[in-house]
């Protein structure tokens, strides 16, 4: 009975030494899984002095940076266009025009100029008839003005001897008409009156003698006159019908030279015209022979793209069947070694950059090599992100600013192509020695930033100060030594490849 107890005892005490076994156990694996908790998997971290760049990436595209523009001469459809990314040699077809529309403007404006052409020999025409038909008048109008001065000029000069001798012989000769005429009508009367003749036989002698009577009361009137000189009335009639006549002589003047004038002008119009339609025409022709165009250097073609609002305004490479206009640029032929990245920055990173900062670049196409360059151009003028940034999703404003930024790079002999997307690091500062650890190791809360340091075996929440320093990594100032070991949480696509420490 004695011994059954013993055993009881014993098993007890082996049960109980278990129990604690267990619960120590479980005690510590509680501790090292509450000192990862949140963690997942992850990898021990060892803090080392070591150098870094203080800078900024971002991700770029490349453009051509040495480019002959391959340009429209003559308005057309494409009728052919090499492919996209097509090598050529100066002189090689990079597009083909049809030059229809020119062939049939250059015969449209030959047909004016034969138009406009025959149109100024009929303005010459006119202008010379014009000339000939005026003058005559106006030669009128002078020889009317010349008569009028003449009259003027006789009425006003005083009669000469000579002229009133022939006055005194023109009044005579007038008295001879009347007696010779008073004869002959005493003779008829005489007849009339012994009914020889009638009385209308006796009229003719009648209006003789009257007329005689009437031309020599005229001569004396005349003699009169010109002994006594005009009246103030006549002079001033005389004075008038002079300037009648020059005011006449002056407005066929104006008129002549009017009408002239209005033609001149018609005809220098003409002139122009022709002028102008001359040089239509040789656009036109040189336009026609210039619907080819060839590659002015050696080089890549790069196809340019165009809204086709036809199409929803999707882009799309110009391509044959699409018109274009004269200077319009359709496609370059560029260098593919010189290159340039455009790429925008965040407002919050813009005021830490300056033109001229160094750069790195690396490229997917081109793993494991590393290329140097300079920041050439920041943008003074910030748009939103959503405008600027080809991968943005959703429309309307996302409050974010960005900038443009242009980079210039050595390309090491490689064969670029326009388009390729490029890793920008803008180095803003080098630091040689500092205690460096990556981001993914910090966590940030409103009281500062902690790591989860290892202690033992086990890894627990540590404070630490300091300030992110890039993309990549955290600089600590205070709480961290070199040689400690942080836990570093292993991304999901990298778990398992990942070697721990530096």
């Amino acid at each position: 009975m004695t011994r059954t107890r013993g055993n009881n005892r014993w098993a007890r005490a082996m049960v109980l030494i278990a129990l604690c076994v267990c619960f120590c156990v479980g005690a510590v694996v509680w501790r090292i899984r509450s000192g990862r908790e949140g963690v997942g998997t992850v990898v021990e971290w060892r803090v080392t002095p070591h150098s870094g760049v203080d800078g900024i990436r971002q991700r770029g595209i490349l453009r051509s940076a040495d480019a002959a523009p391959a340009i429209v001469r003559t308005r057309g459809y494409i009728l052919e266009i090499v492919k996209q990314g097509t090598p050529v040699k100066k002189g090689d077809l990079v597009f083909q025009m049809d030059d229809s529309r020119s062939v049939e403007e250059a015969e449209e404006n030959e047909s004016r100029i034969e138009q406009e052409e025959l149109a100024l020999k009929g303005l010459g025409a006119r202008e010379a008839f014009t000339a000939f038909q005026e003058d005559q008048e106006l030669a009128v109008k002078e020889a009317e003005l010349e008569h009028a001065r003449l009259e003027e000029e006789v009425e006003l000069v005083s009669p000469t001897p000579e002229e009133l001798q022939l006055l005194a012989i023109e009044r005579e000769l007038s008295e001879l008409n009347l007696a010779d005429a008073q004869g002959e009508h005493d003779r008829q009367h005489r007849l009339f009156k012994k009914e020889f003749i009638s009385a209308a036989a006796l009229e003719p002698f009648e209006r003789r003698l009257e007329s005689a009577s009437a031309g020599l009361r005229e001569v004396e009137i005349k003699i009169a006159v010109k002994k006594k000189g005009i009246t103030e009335e006549r002079r001033v009639e005389l004075r008038r019908a002079v300037e009648r006549a020059e005011a006449v002589v002056g407005r066929a003047a104006s008129a002549r030279e009017r009408k002239l004038s209005e033609l001149r002008h018609q005809i220098v119009a003409s002139e122009r015209k022709i002028a102008g339609y001359h040089d239509h025409l040789k656009r036109h022709r040189r336009e026609a022979q210039s619907a080819a165009t060839h590659a002015t250097r050696d080089g890549v073609v790069k196809v340019r793209r165009y809204r086709d609002w036809r199409s929803g305004g999707k882009l799309r490479e110009y391509r044959a069947g699409v018109e274009r206009y004269a200077q319009d640029i359709i496609a370059d032929v560029i260098d593919p070694s010189v290159m340039r990245i455009d790429m925008v920055v965040n407002e919050a990173d813009f005021h830490r950059l300056a033109a001229g900062m160094a750069v790195r670049v690396t490229l997917p196409a081109f793993p494991g090599k590393v290329f140097r360059g300079k920041v050439d151009q920041l943008g003074a003028i910030g748009r939103d992100r959503n405008l600027v940034d080809p991968t943005a999703k959703g429309g309307g404003k996302s409050d974010i600013m960005m900038f443009n930024a242009e980079i210039s790079f050595e390309g090491k002999g490689a064969q670029f192509h326009p388009g390729m997307s490029a890793e920008v690091e803008i180095v803003v500062k080098e630091v040689t020695t500092a205690l460096l650890i990556p981001r993914g190791a910090v966590e940030t809360l409103e009281s500062g930033h902690r790591v989860r340091r290892k202690k033992g075996r086990v890894f627990s929440w540590h404070d630490i100060e300091g300030r992110v320093f890039n993309d990549r990594e955290f600089l600590v100032t205070k709480g961290l030594s070199e040689g400690d070991t942080i836990a570093l949480e292993q991304p999901e696509e990298k778990r398992g490849t990942s070697v721990p420490g530096r």
